[in-house]
This record gives C-alpha cells, sequence and structure tokens, in this order.
C-alpha cells in the first residue's frame, strides 16, 4: 500500500491516542507508532508486511478499550444532567381571569360612568358563562375630576367675580360696535379694556388681542387653583384650548397694510400671533406645562371639547392637572363682515342696544358676537382634597355628537343624542339635572331646534330643569363661549344661583316653551346643572358639573 495507506494508519493511530489521552489512559506505544507514521510520509513506500498487519489489529483493539469508558461515561452525564432538569422544573401555574362588570345596556358615546372605565376587552366571565363579545366590559375604578380654578374675561366682566355680580344683578355688557370700513353699527359684547399693559414690549408683537385674553383669562384660573408650578407634573399636565379664528384681527391688519399700503410681507413675527394654536402655546409656555397642548377647533362647542377632553384624560389616568378653556377676538371688520353675510347677526335695539340678544323671545333677530376668554384648572379630585384644594365642583359629565346633516342647520337628533350621552356618562336621569344653560344664540331656526331637542330629553312643565341663555349678558364668543357657559354653569352650582335669560319682555316664542329661569336669577340649590352648546359644522357638546357634596 502506497502513501495513502501510510496516511490513513497515521491517522488511525493519532484518533487511538486522542481517545486514550480523554478517557485518561494515555498510550505512549500508541502515540509512539503514530509519531513513526508521520515520519515516514515523506515519500518511502514499501509493504505492509506481517507486522504492520499486527499493528493494525492492536490498534483497533487499542481504539475499541479506549472507546468504551468515554462513551459509558457521555451516557452517564446525559442521564445526571436529564436528572438535574427534571427535579428544576416546576409546574406553570394559570393565571386568574381579571374582575369583570357585565354592562346591560352599553351606553352611548364620550365620558364613561364616573365610577367605571368601559374597555371593549373581551374577558370570559367567571360564572363559566359564555357572554356574547361587546356585553363585557372590563371595569376599574376611575378618577373624580375636580373643578380647582376659574378665570374668565368677557363683556360680563374681567374676572370671576365680576362675572357672577352681573349673573346675580342681571348686568348686559352688549354696546355698539362702530368699526372705520363699515357702514353698520353693530351690537357686540365687548371688553371694555385694552391688556397691552400687562405685556411687555418685547411679548406684543407675538400676541394678538385672542391670545392675550387667553393668557390673561388662564392667568387668574391658575391662580385661582393655587396649584404652585406646573412643571412639577413634567408630562402629566397639559393645556386644552378651543379658538375658531386665531389671530384674525393681526392677518387683517396686514391684509390692510399690503393692500393699502403696499408692504410686499408681514413683520417675521405676525405668523406666530396668527396661528389657532398660539394662545394654547402660550399658555403653555407661560405655565411650564411639559404634557399635552392640544387645540380644538369645532366651531361654537371648541372649547367645550377642550374641557371635556382635558376631564377625560385626568378621569382616566393619563394627566393629574389641565388648563381647559377657550377664547376669542372676533371683534374685527372681516368677521363681522363674515358673519353679517350670512343673515344671522342682530340689529341693534332700537331703544337699548344692550338689549339686542334676546334668546328665546318671540322678537328675536339674531345672535351678537362677544369677544373675551374663560379658562379651568381640572385636577385629579384626590390629589385637589390631599393637598385642601377649594373645590368648586366635579366635571361629572360629558357628551359630544355631530349632526352630520348640514354644515349650516342645526339638527335636533343630533343635539338629543349629545345631551343625552352626557346624562349617561354621568349616571344621571334628567329629572336629576337642577339647571340648564343652553345654546340659545337668539336665531330664529337654531333657538326652536335646540328648545325641541330639550324638552325631548328634560321635558317642559314646572318640574322639569330649569333653563336660561346667558348669551344675553356676554354675547356669543364663538369657540370661547361653551367655556364661559361651562364657567357660568360652575358659579351656578358653587353660588346656589340660576341666572336668567335677559331681554325677553316681549314674551317667550311659543315654539321655545320650556321651564324658563325667567327675567330675574333665581337663588337655588343646584346639585348637577348641564352646559350645552352647537355650532356650524353640527358639532354638539353637553358638559355636566356635579356640586362638591355629591
Amino acid at each position: 500500500m502506497g502513501a495513502c495507506g501510510r496516511d490513513a494508519r497515521g491517522a488511525t493511530r493519532a484518533v487511538a491516542a486522542a481517545i486514550s489521552e480523554r478517557a485518561g489512559r494515555p498510550n505512549r506505544r500508541c502515540a509512539a507508532r503514530t509519531g513513526a507514521s508521520a515520519r515516514r510520509r515523506g515519500g518511502r513506500s514499501e509493504g505492509l508486511g506481517q507486522l504492520d498487519r499486527e499493528r493494525s489489529a492492536t490498534a483497533r483493539r487499542v481504539r475499541r478499550a479506549a472507546a468504551e469508558p468515554a462513551i459509558r461515561s457521555r451516557r452517564a452525564a446525559r442521564a445526571l444532567e436529564r436528572d438535574r432538569r427534571n427535579a428544576r422544573r416546576i409546574p406553570r401555574k394559570t393565571p386568574a381571569p381579571p374582575a369583570i362588570s357585565r354592562i346591560v345596556a352599553v351606553r352611548p358615546l364620550a365620558f364613561a360612568n364616573i365610577c367605571t372605565i368601559e374597555s371593549p376587552y373581551y374577558v370570559d366571565s367567571k360564572d363559566g358563562i359564555d357572554t356574547p363579545r361587546g356585553d363585557i366590559r372590563l371595569a376599574r375604578q376611575a378618577r373624580k375630576v375636580a373643578i380647582t380654578g376659574l378665570g374668565a374675561i368677557s363683556a360680563a366682566g374681567a374676572t370671576v367675580d365680576e362675572l357672577l355680580r352681573s349673573v346675580r344683578g342681571r348686568a348686559s355688557g352688549i354696546r355698539a360696535l362702530n368699526l372705520e370700513g363699515l357702514a353698520k353699527t353693530f351690537p357686540a359684547g365687548i371688553v371694555p379694556h385694552s391688556f397691552e399693559p400687562h405685556f411687555t414690549k418685547l411679548e406684543l408683537p407675538f400676541l394678538d388681542r385672542c391670545q392675550q385674553l387667553a393668557v390673561l383669562a388662564a392667568k387668574q384660573a391658575v391662580a385661582d387653583a393655587d396649584l404652585g408650578e406646573f412643571s412639577a407634573h413634567g408630562e402629566r399636565a397639559g393645556v386644552y384650548y378651543g379658538n375658531v379664528n386665531g389671530g384674525a384681527q393681526t392677518g387683517i391688519e396686514w391684509s390692510k397694510k399690503l393692500l393699502v399700503a403696499g408692504k410686499q410681507s408681514a413683520r417675521p413675527f405676525t405668523a406666530m400671533a396668527v396661528m389657532g394654536n398660539a394662545g394654547a402655546a402660550q399658555i403653555a409656555i407661560r405655565n411650564k406645562v411639559h404634557g399635552p397642548v392640544i387645540t380644538n377647533a369645532t366651531a361654537c362647542g371648541s372649547s367645550g371639547v377642550a374641557i371635556g377632553d382635558a376631564a377625560r384624560a385626568i378621569r382616566d389616568g393619563y394627566l393629574d392637572v389641565a388648563i381647559a378653556g377657550g377664547a376669542e377676538a372676533p371683534l374685527s371688520i372681516g368677521i363681522l363682515s363674515v358673519f353679517d353675510g350670512t343673515r344671522a347677526l342682530s340689529t341693534p335695539d332700537p331703544d337699548d342696544v344692550s338689549k339686542s340678544c334676546k334668546p328665546f323671545a318671540s322678537n328675536r333677530s339674531g345672535l351678537v358676537l362677544g369677544e373675551g376668554a374663560a379658562f379651568a384648572v381640572l385636577e385629579d379630585a384626590a390629589s385637589a382634597h390631599r393637598r385642601g384644594a377649594r373645590i368648586y365642583g366635579y366635571v361629572s359629565g360629558y357628551g359630544v355628537s355631530s349632526d352630520a346633516t348640514h354644515i349650516g342647520m342645526p339638527d335636533t337628533a343630533g343635539q338629543i343624542a349629545c345631551l343625552r350621552s352626557a346624562l349617561a356618562s354621568a349616571s344621571l336621569s334628567a329629572s336629576e339635572i337642577g339647571y340648564v344653560n343652553a345654546h340659545a344664540t337668539a336665531t330664529n331656526g337654531g333657538d326652536v331646534i335646540e328648545a325641541e331637542a330639550i324638552r325631548a330629553v328634560f321635558g317642559a312643565d314646572r318640574t322639569s330643569a330649569p333653563v336660561s341663555s346667558t348669551k344675553s349678558m356676554h354675547g356669543h364668543l364663538l369657540g370661547a363661549t361653551s367655556a364661559l357657559e361651562f364657567v357660568i354653569s360652575t358659579l351656578a352650582v358653587h353660588a346656589s344661583v340660576m341666572p336668567a335669560t335677559l331681554h325677553a319682555e316681549s314674551g317667550i316664542d311659543p315654539k321655545c316653551e320650556l321651564n324658563h329661569v325667567g327675567p330675574d336669577p333665581r337663588e337655588a340649590s343646584i346639585d348637577h346643572a348641564l352646559s350645552f352648546s352647537c355650532g356650524f359644522g353640527g358639532t354638539n357638546v353637553a358638559l355636566i358639573v356635579s356640586a362638591s357634596h355629591c
């Protein structure tokens, strides 16, 4: 056999030597023969002969003998390891199913019960009954949402205290507005103050009048809440803001300069004063709010949706505190001319311009625009109690709906759905509501449709919830109106007073028949008040405020 044979014998002896070494029995003779075989790989060729055959047989015997202990050792090691694994093995336990609650009738829309959160997750029932998906909801404790701070600036008062005095004193802030470039005189809810002294010269170029109102009203609410630094809450503090027109006045002024004076571009900071979310951003910056800063633009319900969404975020545990509300400054030539084009604006009362807004009255002639801002500080109720905060009441219900019929005409069915949703979310019946602040803008069609919706839910007899519209005092603040009326409803609960509907001396329109509060405010204890708003686009929003003892 040639070189290949010698290579094979050499490899065999090398394997035998390695096996012997691993088994603890070194074979020096085999190792020596392996070395000799390696030396012969130089190319010499010779026959095996008898000696080589004997050596091959010996190598096979050595290999078998050397491998046997190793095989036995590996088998024993595998068995030992298997026993150890079995000894460590622990039976897996099946986790207990989470607690569930059976919902007989799923509540419509938005705010879930203040005591439970209804989740869409399906869980097998504890009693083993196979309940259809959708009838089972996870239940857990939800947090109550306390109102601990209020701020308001409007034609009815530049502070919350002034607003309450106007409500009790039947004071109207509606005045005649004359603007250069408009031939008409419009009645309007005018705030008779300039707020520029409250800001530095460096701040003013960034602030439209709308943002000035927003910043100052929010500042009132924050000071009233006495909560300390919002930065201490990190990302668990938020700003929820409602607005329609943004910094429209600033935009219109620069448009006039472009068209009349020939200026080709505005100043660099004008964009920051015009944008719709500028008010929310300014509030967040000044109060060091690092959580969500959100602007809603859903017409007249904008700030109401902002308050409802903020309350829901706190209730569901996403936030601990929020500044929520809205601002609007629509008393500019552009916005007035646009609304005048809708034929919805009121004509001035010939005897007294302050009586031009007449909600539900038989001689009503249209809405009166107003400017202003209103904000509330909402807080986890448990936290408010721990720090000894004054609590005006709780946001106990929130309903929101869309008519989905016409962008400019309200719909009774959509409004009814919104009102019932708010009641269901607060686990209240219509008979438990002690006061309703109606949207009632004094338009011919809108007041009738809203009255139909309120009658359908609350009734119209003397035992039903008393109803009034405070727009007769402050005008229609568009995106900020629902926030201002929420503040008024909160004051109604906290101060035990029902605001009146002013300027209906001619009598209530028979189509708007309800349990009206009347021309004078009533002193009465109110456990639950509902504030309702609706607007162009068909968005409806209802908020329920419950007394602090409820």
